[in-house]
């Protein structure tokens, strides 16, 4: 979501850093081609700026997750049949960003990335490739030492850990499937692999989405996470479908709807499980098809009609004509509090 252009996401994630600044920490590991990449970026989120290739890819390698969290879309939905990309599909991509300096990658999308046989390969080939940030957010289930190592010598830059609890109790009610005492041993078990082997990267980033059920939490999750990951957030909840909270804006949004935007048309594509193309990080947004990279090369895509006029409705704030960005955006910038 833009962040000065318009109303934002922003102020819904709190962080708390262990780091001055997370940026300037990789950049000063990375060197200037990242440096470069994050001056774009905020040109891209700030100012809705176009650039000719996007600047983040997100993969779905594979297309399932093992936990049933609360808050997620999949919490309500049949669970799909477990796919993973094949290689020639994750090569042709690959390909395709190397060839345009693509910078950064997301190894997941809305599922759980070490479900992936193939992840630690495909992240030292997406290195390989010339991505200067390579990143994955993970439940860390399955975060054994293998994956642990494998992944920080691979040159995983960035790994986010999605907890929302500070409690077994909590957590094993939020994060159904979840086991606490596993993850919370593989954290400790990364942590010092990653010292062992002398990295600094990946950083390591715990999330917590607040919700009822958390809430009460947050402030003993920042106090034991805080100078253990390198990085702490907080982010409040923000709804998926219509069922899960009412769409209609609240009051003290809707006199400044004028203002709000998305910059995800102007920073990122989504490729999925079988190579078909979206828009944005958000369920809804599956419900815009921009083609399929097997069929039309990414570059393609991105100067695609869909991608053009999305770019136009959020430069000139007409979405609300869209029902797919309005869903999403009315329910992002609903009634605040507690969400779910």
């Amino acid at each position: 979501m833009a962040e000065e252009s318009g109303r934002s996401n922003v102020d819904r994630i709190r962080d708390h850093s262990a780091l001055d600044d997370v940026d300037a920490t990789l950049g000063e590991i990375l060197g200037e081609r990242f440096v470069e990449y994050r001056r774009r970026w905020r040109m891209a989120e700030r100012e809705l700026v176009e650039f000719p290739f996007p600047l983040f890819l997100v993969m779905e390698t594979v297309n399932t997750c093992n936990y049933r969290c609360i808050m997620c879309f999949r919490h309500s939905m049949p669970a799909p049949k477990p796919r993973v990309m094949p290689d020639d599909l994750f090569e042709s991509v690959m390909a395709e960003a190397a060839a345009h300096g693509c910078p950064s990658l997301s190894v997941n999308w809305n599922n759980e990335p070490l479900m992936d046989p193939n992840l630690v390969r495909r992240v030292a080939r997406a290195r390989e490739s010339g991505f200067v940030d390579v990143r994955l957010n993970t439940n860390a289930s399955l975060l054994d030492g293998e994956r642990s190592r494998g992944l920080v010598r691979a040159g995983l830059t960035r790994l986010s850990v999605s907890l929302d609890a500070a409690t077994r109790e909590t957590y094993e009610a939020v994060r159904v499937g979840g086991n606490w005492d596993r993850v919370m041993g593989n954290i400790e078990q990364f942590l010092r692999i990653r010292k062992e082997l002398g990295a600094r990267l990946p950083l390591l980033r715990v999330t917590f989405v607040r919700i009822r059920e958390n809430a009460h939490e947050v402030d003993d999750f920042v106090r034991r996470w805080k100078g253990v990951a390198d990085y702490v957030s907080i982010q409040s909840y923000v709804p998926h479908i219509p069922g899960e909270r009412a769409m209609a804006l609240h009051p003290d949004v809707r006199s400044h709807m004028a203002d709000i935007t998305c910059s995800q048309p102007f920073e990122r594509l989504v490729v999925g499980v079988d190579g078909d193309v979206y828009p944005c990080c958000s369920p809804v947004g599956t419900e815009i098809h921009l083609g399929n990279v097997r069929e039309t090369p990414l570059a393609e895509i991105w100067r695609g009609a869909m991608s053009r006029r999305l770019r136009t409705m959020m430069r000139e704030r007409t979405w609300d004509g869209f029902d797919v960005c309005r869903r999403c955006l009315t329910g992002t910038f609903g009634a605040p509090g507690e969400g779910a």
